[in-house]
């Protein structure tokens, strides 16, 4: 998810103004030499986080927000851990939209991870950090998009891969169209030698989609769900409805809060994990836990 993206609920205006302080806040001094630029996370060099070696896409947005914070999604990569331990330590872990991977190199010390990414390029960033960490019997990795249907979908190469999508969510300039393969998670489920304990779904606005075609393992496994749910311009059009959708699955949503200021106004208030009352697109990081049985 992209912070020049976020919204904080006080109007369009307000959003540019916070997009444009986030950006200067995330820019690295012109000034600064190439050869030092390297070194920085995001460059050519792997960056060394939780005990791994990981190479991030160069200038993508969360190579910028690992180069200003040291982290990307701590916090909710530690909650979802944490859930997932409580609940289903014995589970596998599907990971939908992975990404580089930060996700499921963090989890795979927990548990066995599947990760899906369907754009060519991330996908070989993806194999290769899963490589460089000596993970290949912990992480299974699989070119190919989720959804509700399987078979091969057209899919949007955005110029940062944070944004690429099956669809044009016009968040950064799309580089190409391709076609990639599709599977549902009731699909893969079949395929999986467990249970799975933890879901993540981060498809840049396609989530109905695949919680869709996921039917059958959401009542069969319950597994915890981490979800990001962004409405923006053209991403999610329907959140309060995609809520709405997990829930009627036997789920209690809850939304984590960043205690950054920069990212959430209201952080000296309100922070970390608490129930969803409203969607707000500066909370787009959703867990959710399936209820005990009546």
């Amino acid at each position: 998810m992209a912070l020049a993206e976020l919204g904080c609920g006080h109007g369009p205006r307000h959003r540019t103004h916070l997009s444009e302080r986030v950006q200067r806040w995330m820019t690295v001094p012109r000034g600064l030499s190439r050869g030092l630029r390297r070194f920085l996370p995001g460059g050519l060099t792997p960056w060394h986080w939780r005990g791994l070696r990981v190479t991030l896409e160069p200038g993508s947005v969360i190579a910028r927000v690992v180069r200003v914070t040291g982290g990307f999604e701590d916090a909710e990569i530690d909650i979802a851990a944490a859930l997932f331990g409580a609940l289903y330590p014995d589970r596998c872990i599907v990971d939908v939209g992975a990404n580089v991977g930060l996700h499921s190199l963090a989890w795979a010390r927990l548990a066995p991870v599947v990760a899906l990414e369907p754009a060519p390029d991330t996908f070989a960033r993806l194999e290769a950090n899963v490589a460089a960490n000596g993970m290949q019997n912990r992480v299974r990795t699989l070119r190919t998009a989720a959804g509700d249907t399987v078979g091969e979908v057209n899919f949007f190469v955005a110029a940062d891969s944070g944004f690429s999508s099956l669809k044009d969510t016009h968040h950064v300039p799309i580089r190409d169209q391709i076609k990639v393969p599709c599977t549902t998670l009731d699909a893969l489920a079949v395929e999986l030698p467990l249970p799975v304990g933890l879901l993540k779904i981060d498809v840049e606005g396609l989530e109905r989609a695949v919680i869709a075609g996921a039917a059958e393992l959401l009542l069969r496994d319950r597994p915890v769900l981490m979800v990001e749910i962004f409405e923006g311009v053209d991403s999610n059009p329907d959140p309060i409805g995609t809520v709405e959708d997990i829930r009627a699955y036997g789920y209690e949503p809850y939304v984590y809060a960043s205690g950054s200021s920069m990212l959430n106004l209201d952080a000296m208030d309100d922070a970390g994990l608490m129930p969803y009352e409203k969607h707000r697109d500066n909370r787009y990081n959703y867990f959710f836990v399936p209820r005990p049985p009546a």
